[in-house]
């Protein structure tokens, strides 16, 4: 694979280790004809190992050419009244005005391309009656993955960034790491006799301390829980990506249909019998995970995102929480019901004893390893059913060669399954009528049909 070099702000990001810009593959296949069972040329041993490289993405370019020193702008700040009259002519005369306390997207001067390490081995087998079955294990590792370092962030002790002269500074760099592994089984009955079907499970498990350099549906930012450089590890856990289970299941029949001697009743059970195919994919797939999240900053490092809720009883329903008073008006140290609190505003003390998550307040980092685990909650798993049904029609009598008039009606998601996105697992949610609502994740766009027709000759 050819790797394409992408200018960044004010490096160039080059190829890991890899002065040819190549990516190394390796696979082999051996299938043995003597000593036993496995010996009778049906079976299969296959592997394969290589390594691949990322590319860089433009938007680091377009993100520091937009940010400050490179860009700067000013503001007009109206105190009273409904705004600013005809706002739009008085753009002209706002003046830029640069400032130290901008923040600031770079990229660390020694950013070089991900690198994955993929590695698979399996064993496939012809079993009689045109049966097919396989097992492999499949597994990658990628290290030196992009992720965003916040440097300059706000100290919770001092209730200021480490340098207050200036205002946080967010570098692109090489941090993250991530892990795969699988099983996958496969099992087929090869076209015959007008039918074919075949099935693939996948046991899988996708580790890593960040999924992505830009906030995903699993969590409100992709900054780490601790700002401190070199502690990402902490994060380590389930992958946006990670779904445990994936199964799918295709199918084709095309019946041969019925015959007979007479010519006008072989002509009719041609048109009404013959020349269907039905065929379709059955998928199912587990939930992604997401991350449990407060809407407060509990450290102050000057990021809510980043907050995570720590355990209070294991035994009490997930839907209940309490918060610390220092965020709600009440006394600092001492925890009130955050159902209550969003439904009438009281302030109901609670003990770690009687609701399953607590919200802290402890500038001093001292909750900061106590929290819940990064991408711990599993949201709903998905199924999808697509249907085609087609048919054949013959245009001999109209002395096309062979020609035949197609029809094909394809349905989608046609048990019109409630698929749902990833559920709102914002603690500080608890009593709203949000926290964990199916309602409020996104829908799938239901069932879909479509209708063709052509003419193959």
């Amino acid at each position: 694979m050819t790797l394409v070099s992408g200018v960044v702000t004010p490096n160039v990001i080059k190829a890991n280790n890899d002065t040819n810009n190549i990516s190394p593959r390796v696979g082999f296949a051996f299938s043995p004809h003597s000593g036993g069972f496995f010996a009778d040329g049906k079976s299969v041993v296959r592997g394969g190992f290589g390594i691949f490289y990322d590319s860089g993405f433009s938007n680091f370019v377009v993100n520091a050419a937009q940010a400050s020193p490179n860009a700067v702008a000013g503001q007009l700040i109206q105190t009273t009244g409904f705004g600013l009259a005809n706002a739009t002519s008085l753009v002209p005369t706002i003046s830029p005005q640069l400032s130290l306390q901008s923040t600031i997207d770079a990229t660390v001067n020694n950013l070089v391309n991900p690198i994955t390490y993929q590695y698979n081995l399996g064993v496939e087998r012809q079993l009689p009656a045109n049966i097919f079955a396989a097992i492999r294990y499949v597994g990658a590792r990628s290290n030196k993955l992009f992720s965003t370092q916040r440097y300059n962030y706000f100290s919770g002790t001092t209730a200021a960034r480490l340098n207050p002269a200036y205002g946080a500074i967010d570098a692109i760099g090489n941090y993250g790491d991530s892990n795969y592994n699988s099983l996958q089984i496969e099992g087929s009955h090869l076209f015959s006799h007008g039918f074919q079907i075949r099935g693939n499970y996948t046991y899988s498990k996708d580790l890593d301390d960040v999924s992505e350099i830009f906030p995903t549906f699993a969590a409100p930012t992709a900054l780490a829980a601790n700002l401190a450089p070199g502690q990402l590890g902490q994060d380590y856990g389930n992958s946006a990506y990670d779904h445990r289970h994936y199964l799918v299941i295709s199918y084709v029949w095309s019946p041969e249909g019925f015959h007979a001697s007479n010519t006008f009743a072989n002509a009719a059970l041609g048109a009404f019998t013959r020349h269907w195919t039905l065929s379709g994919i059955e998928t199912f797939q587990s939930g992604p995970y997401s991350t449990f999240s407060t809407s407060v900053d509990t450290n102050g490092d000057g990021i809510v995102g980043n907050d995570r809720p720590i355990l209070g009883s294991v035994t009490a329903p997930i839907t209940t929480a309490g918060i610390d008073g220092h965020f709600v008006g009440g006394t600092p140290g001492v925890y009130y019901d955050v159902a209550a609190f969003n439904g009438s505003g009281a302030l109901n003390p609670v003990t770690s004893n009687n609701v399953h998550w607590l919200v802290p307040y402890g500038p001093a980092n001292q909750f900061l390893h106590q929290e819940i685990g990064r991408n711990s909650f599993a949201n709903p798993g998905l199924q999808f059913h697509n249907l085609a049904l087609e048919k054949g029609i013959g245009l001999s009598y109209l002395h096309l060669e062979r020609g035949q008039l197609i029809l094909r009606a394809e349905v989608q998601n046609i048990g019109n399954h409630n698929n749902i996105g990833p559920l709102d697992t914002t603690v500080n949610d608890i009593g709203n009528g949000n926290y964990l609502n199916r309602k409020n994740a996104t829908e799938d766009p239901g069932r879909q049909m479509v209708l063709w027709a052509k003419i193959a000759f």
